[in-house]
């Protein structure tokens, strides 16, 4: 084929590109974000956003709540979880759910307190 051969390039165990796709992504200064890497070379820190969204989405959660408390280096946080898809379900199977719906996450991650409730738990809670 006359097709060009580019290496490709992945990070964080997801394909970026190869060299072309990198060559467009530099010159609209976009590189940086999609290789999740802040300007001095480190690792982009999590954002409770970004874990609430994975959460809300992994889950169907009717309420995610994550608090970043690690002073913005985004190691260590407390989430609140409230979805259905919990009723019946014991609390360390509640936990793996959360878990699982961040695996790539916890690598960064060296701190997480969660509370998993069902919507009924949580409105007698308080919550």
């Amino acid at each position: 084929s006359n097709w060009p051969t580019y290496p490709q390039v992945y990070a964080h165990g997801k394909l970026v590109g190869g060299l072309d796709v990198l060559g467009e992504l530099a010159a609209e200064g976009g590189l940086l974000a999609e290789l999740n890497v802040a300007p001095g070379g480190d690792p982009a820190p999590l954002t409770s956003g970004q874990l609430e969204g994975k959460i809300q989405k992994a889950l169907g959660a009717e309420r995610v709540e994550v608090e970043d408390l690690s002073d913005g280096c985004g190691s260590k946080f407390s989430a609140l979880v409230v979805s259905s898809k919990f009723d019946g379900m014991p609390l360390i199977e509640r936990q793996r759910a959360v878990h699982e719906a961040i695996k790539e996450e916890m690598a960064a991650i060296h701190a997480l307190t969660l509370k998993c409730k069902t919507p009924a738990q949580a409105a007698s809670a308080g919550l």
